[in-house]
């Protein structure tokens, strides 16, 4: 009754501040503890004036090993008292609404609410990225490039004929940027170039590409997405589709889109997408001024793709797709007299994987059918085999392999088109954080249907990027080419250096 009158003014409190009713007991028996430490090992209190093996007011000895097995007992309640303590406050409060400030959150009965988010600022791994700007809702990454150097043979003229090369400067700019929304997302990249040779003005060629992406999600499980894309480029007078009487460079443009609607069935993703690509060349001219005029290869594609994935694992989504096109000409009839209109079909099945978080990737392997509306051109059929690999070997190498075929069109007389097959590889390594080794190499294989022919490019890079600051780098690359071909005069080979600088955000 003493503990529990002693107790009283600890439970009221405990009570006032949310305090449990374990923490309560353990109080209790702290002080229980405390007022039965004169008690004897026979449960009857002892005479605090009575001397150790001297018989108590009830009549009973109390040996001296008793005496000190008592405070061994005392010893070891006092010890343990701490650990208990310590443990039960570790506990979570029962039945009650207080703070926890070791978890940081707000704790009810039955329901944990987060508090609210303090704002963070964004990491940056590389000391030496750019940060971007912030437009709107998102972030705009803007570049500036110039670069001078020297081309062996910006003309590309076959070997065994007179080639001359030239100094060469080039100016670069364009930005990427990206929306940072909690849902939904756009994004989008604008890369443009020019290329001035100064002893060969005839060479000089503007380059840049467009795109624009977007995402809208319509509910958890549904997602609309489309593309607008565009590609300005031009053609070499040693280009294979290309008559040899041109002269310069002619533009070529490529432009599309595409929509598509992707429909989540728990772990199954069904995803259907149409697509329109526009293909135009400008008229070419000859030595003595004439137009020679390219309107017969001018075509439009027409493209639907469905595509049925299904995830194993998070990192692991087995898939198979079907794509089939159209692709109709202008003219009827091209120069040579034959119909090139045609239509293609393509099955096809692979699996997007994440072995580790450092190598992840996609691959693919199918037949495609590409059947055209002159009788006298042999059908395009065979493999196709797709791949990507992002392997990132160590925290400063990172390795890139690329593989594609496509089905290209041509000019040639007799031939219907080339299968073509590329693979790439390109290897990134930093010495230093702001000193990095850039290789690659790349090996492409156009092989004629209709014709014997086949036409072998390989092309190898190395370059040295030395940051100097997030906003300022400072470049040097060596690029070779060289492509041997089967049909005479049309091996091709040309050194390109070029040193400079990058101004980005």
């Amino acid at each position: 009754m003493a503990a529990l009158l002693l107790a009283a003014p600890a439970m009221a409190q405990g009570i006032l501040r949310g305090t449990t009713d374990d923490d309560v007991i353990t109080r209790i028996g702290r002080t229980s503890g405390d007022a039965q430490r004169n008690v004897t090992p026979t449960g009857r209190r002892a005479d605090p004036t009575q001397q150790i093996g001297q018989p108590d007011n009830f009549g009973d000895a109390t040996t001296a090993s008793g005496a000190r097995a008592q405070r061994r007992t005392a010893r070891r309640s006092a010890a343990q008292r701490p650990a208990q303590q310590n443990f039960r406050s570790l506990e979570r409060p029962r039945n009650t609404a207080v703070p926890n400030p070791a978890a940081d959150q707000i704790v009810a009965p039955g329901l944990l609410t987060p508090r609210p988010a303090r704002p963070t600022r964004r990491v940056v791994d590389d000391p030496y990225a750019p940060l971007g700007l912030r437009l709107g809702p998102g972030l705009v990454f803007p570049t500036l490039e110039a670069q001078a150097g020297y081309d062996s043979n910006p003309a590309r003229a076959a070997s065994g004929t007179t080639r001359k090369g030239s100094p060469v400067v080039r100016v670069e700019g364009g930005f990427t940027a990206r929306s940072d929304w909690a849902r939904h997302e756009i994004g989008g990249e604008l890369r443009g170039s020019y290329s001035r040779y100064t002893s060969l003005p005839s060479s000089d060629r503007p380059e840049a590409t467009a795109r624009l992406t977007g995402r809208y999600d319509i509910g958890r499980d549904t997602a609309l997405d489309g593309e607008l894309r565009g590609r300005l480029d031009s053609q070499t007078p040693g280009s294979t589709n290309l008559t040899g009487a041109a002269q310069g460079r002619p533009l070529t443009y490529q432009y599309g889109g595409s929509a598509g609607v992707t429909q989540r069935f728990n772990r199954l993703a069904l995803s259907l997408r149409g697509s329109i690509d526009r293909s135009e060349f400008q008229d070419a001219r000859d030595a003595t001024g004439n137009t020679i005029s390219q309107k017969d290869r001018q075509f439009t594609q027409y493209g639907l793709r469905l595509r049925a994935g299904y995830e194993v694992t998070p990192g692991v989504t087995p898939f198979a797709e079907v794509a089939a096109d159209t692709r109709s000409y202008d003219l009827k009839t091209d120069a040579t007299g034959f119909r090139r209109s045609s239509n293609g079909l393509q099955a096809r099945v692979g699996t997007s994987f994440e072995v580790t978080r450092t190598l992840t990737g996609e691959v693919l392997a199918g037949y495609g059918l590409r059947r055209f509306d002159d009788q006298r051109l042999r059908d395009l059929r065979g493999p196709v085999v797709e791949a990507a690999l992002n392997w990132s070997m160590s925290p400063l190498t990172t390795l890139r392999l690329r593989g594609t075929t496509e089905f290209e069109e041509t000019t040639l007389a007799g031939s219907s088109g080339s299968i073509t097959r590329r693979l790439s590889l390109d290897v990134s390594h930093a010495f230093l954080r702001n000193l990095v080794l850039n290789a690659g190499a790349n090996f492409s294989r156009a092989d004629f249907n209709g014709i014997s022919r086949k036409d072998d490019t390989v092309r190898t890079t190395l370059g040295l990027d030395y940051g100097l600051s997030r906003n300022i780098v400072l470049r040097g690359s060596f690029q070779r080419e060289q492509t041997r071909s089967n049909a005479p005069g049309n091996n091709v080979s040309s050194n390109l250096w070029l040193f400079g600088a990058r101004l980005q955000f």
